[in-house]
């Protein structure tokens, strides 16, 4: 029968590929030949739509999302500005703060500091080198022996939620499903509950809106009924 679904690695050992019609070894992201590679396996496959599930492909997909379309392939992914404010916790703060979205309050200057705080570094994933900070000792012994540029926030003790959103190529919000986060592995979640709740679900359509997110994506929050607290959009 005619091939439904193809999946793109760079390795043949992916689980994924067990389940695919078809399954094909392709460049990584960073090597020269993507590009090419990618828009010539969708005209020769007659491709119509293409995603990614690793968000580091996502800036690449949405820089050539125009040149497919042209061929009539539709990439499911945001533009490459949204996607560099949404990989990068400094411009995705920065874009909250002015659009009037709450985040937990950020310390720009080391005096400021009121302990604990939480420390995560501006561009990570997978919850990697992440740390709630107790006192300016521990601070200190950080910021001394890590290499990365960290933000420091106020830590939060409030439940921590995944909101899994979903919208059309338009940026229109399809669906919005709050989950709680009741246990994490890696910093992704591996146990949740979903709920319904309307103050994270206005509060998850508004920054999509603003951000003109589009297809699937995963908002994280703090929130402890009255106010909700960005943390980050994958």
């Amino acid at each position: 029968g005619n091939i439904e679904r193809m999946i793109l690695d760079v390795e043949s050992n992916r689980p994924a590929m067990l389940f695919s019609d078809k399954s094909i070894i392709c460049p990584h992201t960073s090597s020269e030949e993507y590009e090419s590679f990618i828009i010539k396996f969708c005209i020769d496959n007659k491709i119509k739509l293409i995603f990614s599930c690793r968000d580091e492909d996502l800036i690449k997909l949405s820089k050539i999302k125009y040149k497919l379309k042209s061929i009539g392939t539709t990439a499911m992914v945001a533009d490459s500005d949204v996607i560099k404010i949404c990989n990068d916790k400094h411009l995705f703060n920065k874009f909250c703060i002015e659009n009037n979205f709450n985040i937990p309050k950020v310390y720009e200057s080391y005096m400021d500091i009121k302990f604990p705080v939480f420390l995560k570094p501006k561009i990570g994933k997978g919850s990697l080198n992440t740390f709630k900070v107790k006192n300016k000792k521990m601070l200190n012994f950080i910021l001394e022996n890590f290499e990365e540029d960290f933000i420091i926030q106020r830590y939060i003790d409030k439940k921590e939620y995944t909101i899994d959103l979903f919208s059309d190529f338009n940026g229109n919000v399809i669906s919005v499903v709050p989950r709680e986060r009741i246990l994490t592995v890696g910093g992704e979640s591996y146990i949740g509950k979903t709920f319904k709740n309307k103050l994270i679900i206005d509060e998850s359509i508004r920054l999509s809106n603003k951000l003109n997110l589009i297809g699937h994506n995963t908002l994280q929050c703090f929130s402890d009924g009255d106010i909700v607290e960005w943390i980050e959009v994958n």
